[in-house]
């Protein structure tokens, strides 16, 4: 390396050292210079120049205690909720209705120390709420205690360059349309009839029976009703369950 290389090298890290310390936090006890008018107050200043900036809107907070899923008690006076293998969550369960409860409980609860307002609960795969939320409350939230993720809500959109007649396999030298005759005349003289049947589920043709608390012995697999919920015995040993 030539003197001349040397001396620029040598210049360009002392000016990255200087920039650093300009914009560097002070340390100890060093007095922040004085706010001009309108500015933050020097505690606020210092705050702002260690915090990572957040935009403001709509976030998912997602809390550390475990969703109706994988719940397998712990909390006092709750049991758990996480099926057995096998088998569906049964949200409708008086054991879950009990935990969900708790979990929203919770989630108002974390909301309301940044002053904002959960307003939409998720506890059956996932624990955690919706909330519009100012940057400082997402700071806030981002570090407190039982908080494990702060999101923002995006609306995410599948990106697919594939064309649908090749990813159909219409196209092409081995395509559907090559073996029918080409472009030109694969198709020609189909006629392609939609029928809508005009099918409405408040429409008396599908009325039935009105359910009962239980299954018949005639008719094991018929559906019933308890309490609010709609259940049926399926013939590999589990339950359907609805609304």
């Amino acid at each position: 390396m030539n003197h001349l290389s040397l001396r620029r090298r040598t210049a360009l890290i002392a000016a990255a050292v200087l920039s650093t310390a300009a914009f560097a936090a002070p340390a100890g006890n060093a007095v922040l210079p004085a706010a001009s008018p309108g500015s933050p107050p020097p505690d606020d200043l210092a705050t702002s120049m260690r915090l990572p900036k957040f935009a403001p809107g709509k976030y998912v907070v997602t809390l550390a205690d475990q969703p109706l899923a994988t719940y397998q008690g712990g909390v006092a006076g709750l049991k758990a909720t996480k099926p057995a293998k096998g088998r569906k969550v049964d949200t409708a369960s008086p054991d879950s209705k009990a935990y969900r409860g708790f979990l929203d409980g919770r989630h108002n609860q974390v909301a309301a120390k940044v002053g904002a307002k959960a307003t939409r609960h998720y506890s059956t795969a996932i624990n955690a709420f919706a909330a519009n939320l100012t940057s400082a409350q997402v700071s806030q939230l981002s570090k407190t205690p039982g908080v494990v993720a702060v999101t923002p809500d995006q609306l995410h959109k599948a990106l697919d360059d594939k064309k649908p007649a090749d990813f159909l396999k219409l196209s092409g030298e081995s395509g559907v349309w090559s073996a029918l005759g080409g472009n030109a005349e694969a198709g020609k003289g189909v006629v392609v009839g939609v029928v809508d049947t005009g099918i409405w589920p408040e429409s008396a043709s599908l009325s039935g029976p009105q359910l009962g608390t239980k299954p018949t012995a005639a008719d094991p697999y018929q559906p019933y009703r308890s309490g609010d919920t709609i259940v049926m015995h399926k013939a590999d040993g589990n339950d359907f369950t609805g609304a």
